[in-house]
């Protein structure tokens, strides 16, 4: 069969490494290899530019050059069953990105160029699984599956950001010392005999032992924070708590012992530069145990993250909100308003069931609903509801939903947070994963709260375990800190054993 092997560079960037797919095309003999660019072409003409630069040939290649992953052994297999099965379409499913390429017969270009366009659908990385989800019924697919599946780890091995380039490093060196320890153990690697071109070195490793490294050496996942939440005031912090059900047995005191506090704006400034140096990819959440809003300087912080280029989510019980600062936040320039979403924290759109919640008195309702949905009527696109679903209002939550669908926003069920068991279990379902993974926030979350002080994680109510002072010290050094904490963990650490945050995560 003769195939053409396109490389697409269009969603690379300054963090790129040279990929090795190249040496997988050569290798297994593909016809002939070029590149395409994506950005070259105006969305309806990329499949005819496609059909015209593959005319002769039966079948194209399509991957992408910043991965040194692609795998021999395993595309070896896609293309085995592809031209023995006679499959129109033919990709891996559950493997990490930047494993396996995609494969696709030239005589259906002309209708995935259709479907395509019958769903406006955008050529991205996943251009291909989100044409064939339309109608999955009229393809031929031929998928591949890995013997050890890892999807769960979400890795991704294309070096498109400095959170995956960090964690690919580490990998590459970890397989580097296993590779060379190789006379202790046979290792299942692709043989140079026969075979086309230069393979690199990754990509003659097998998927199976590329996994099993990865599985008995969990450390390595750790990456650079994906997620910075920032706490701007302590204020209000008791509804998060949800204050008077208190701690377990006697006790109603919420466990951490806070004093009233505001970041100042000068500090905040400085943490935010810290971050563009440091991990300047990060979503920042201006949330933590209280209300940012209650912050008089918010605004401007909020300017701050944004004009600073992160994406920037505001997490607000809207105690502070008035129809002035939906005003203000909506007239900031259109490349700084997109990248700002906003999560109103509300459990009722009846205030005897929010008090059921909360546990007290609530005077601030009626004002609160009514700012939050002048938010929701004219930004809905940027606005997110979110009620904890506990006993209490377990039977309303549903005309909470429709309540606030009508203003086409996005509304969020979230889950009771009990703090390691600190608090009163108040859930109506106790749902979690019948085993326990990885915990998401000590990989890839940090948290600093109104004072500057980053701790090991939000759970770390009782103020245990500081790890540094973001305004103080180098990001770097209080990261690194942290990873003897992630290691402990996934030896079972007692902190972390009555948590349940564990497989909630944020990015």
């Amino acid at each position: 069969m003769e195939i053409l092997g396109l490389i697409c560079p269009s969603f690379s960037n300054k963090y790129k490494q040279k990929g090795n797919l190249i040496n997988i095309y050569q290798s297994l003999g593909v016809s002939s290899v070029k590149e395409v660019h994506i950005e070259n072409f105006r969305q309806n003409e990329f499949f005819q530019y496609l059909k015209e630069l593959a005319s002769g040939y039966e079948a194209i290649a399509f991957g992408f050059d910043d991965s040194e992953f692609y795998s021999y052994f395993e595309n070896k297999r896609l293309l085995d069953n592809f031209t023995r099965f006679g499959a129109s379409i033919a990709y891996g499913e559950n493997y990490p990105d930047g494993i396996i390429f995609d494969l696709i017969k030239t005589d259906i270009l002309e209708l995935l160029e259709n479907l395509r366009n019958s769903q406006n659908i955008e050529i991205t990385r996943e251009f291909l699984k989100n044409i064939i989800e339309v109608d999955v019924n009229i393809f031929e697919l031929e998928n591949i599956y890995p013997i050890v599946n890892i999807s769960s780890l979400r890795l991704s091995f294309f070096s498109d950001s400095m959170h995956n380039q960090y964690t690919i490093q580490k990998i590459k060196q970890l397989l580097k010392s296993e590779i060379q320890n190789q006379n202790s153990r046979e290792l299942p690697v692709a043989k140079d005999d026969g075979l086309r071109g230069e393979l690199q070195l990754f990509g003659k490793v097998s998927f199976e032992f590329l996994a099993k490294v990865i599985r008995e050496n969990r450390d390595v996942l750790r990456t650079l924070p994906r997620y910075c939440e920032i706490s701007l005031c302590s204020k209000h912090y008791e509804r998060n708590f949800l204050n008077s059900f208190g701690g377990k047995k006697e006790s109603k005191q919420i466990p951490r012992a806070i004093t009233t506090a505001e970041m100042k704006e000068s500090e905040f400034s400085i943490i935010i530069e810290k971050l563009q140096e440091f991990s300047a990819q990060a979503v920042v959440c201006l949330g933590g145990l209280g209300d940012p809003t209650c912050n008089p300087n918010w605004l401007k912080m909020v300017q701050k993250v944004l004009q600073s280029g992160f994406q920037c989510i505001v997490e607000t019980f809207a105690i502070g909100w008035t129809r002035a600062t939906t005003d203000k936040l909506l007239a900031l320039p259109e490349v700084e308003l997109g990248n700002l979403k906003v999560v109103f924290k509300i459990n009722a759109i009846k205030k005897e069931i929010e008090e059921r919640v909360i546990g007290f008195e609530d005077n601030t309702f009626a004002e609160r609903l009514e700012n939050i949905e002048y938010f929701l009527l004219r930004a809905p696109e940027k606005g997110y509801v979110q009620a904890i679903k506990v006993q209490e209002n377990v039977e309303h939550i549903l005309d909470l939903y429709k309540h606030f669908k009508k203003y086409k926003s996005n509304v969020l069920i979230a889950k009771y947070n009990n703090y390691r068991e600190l608090l009163t279990e108040r859930r109506a379902f106790a749902v979690k994963p019948l085993q326990q993974t990885d915990c998401w926030h000590l990989k890839h979350d940090m948290y600093i709260d109104e004072q500057g002080s980053v701790w090991l994680c939000k759970q770390d109510v009782n103020l245990e375990h500081s790890i540094g002072n973001a305004v103080k010290e180098d990001l770097y050094d209080i990261f690194m800190r942290g990873q003897a904490y992630y290691e402990k963990h996934l030896g079972g650490w007692s902190f972390c054993k009555n948590c349940d945050e564990y497989y909630t995560f944020n990015f």
